[in-house]
């Protein structure tokens, strides 16, 4: 295996250090797993961007649909819902 020096910013340092410690993976293990990660997508291996876009609004428009046909009083209340858990799983 090869040592190599890598430069982050003081943000990427804190932001790894975090996740090593929420994850228990050492810090290498998950830089390894970005700079993988990374080849793999730029090889077309990865998500699709633009095919999780159109997914996505797929399933919005489906869900639209059925929230306004099916149960329209509780649009707010799921609204919510997934807010709450957009800002506890993905920060925001």
């Amino acid at each position: 295996m090869s040592i190599h020096t890598v430069k982050l910013t003081d943000e990427l340092s804190e932001r790894l250090a975090i996740r090593s410690v929420e994850t228990g993976a050492t810090k290498s293990e998950i830089i390894r797993a970005a700079v993988e990660l990374f080849f793999d997508l730029n090889a077309g291996r990865g998500a699709n961007p633009s095919r999780l876009a159109l997914v996505c609004e797929y399933n919005q428009l489906v869900l639209d649909y059925w929230l306004m046909t099916t149960a329209p009083e509780k649009k707010d209340e799921l609204l919510e819902a997934a807010r709450d858990r957009l800002a506890r799983h993905h920060g925001g």
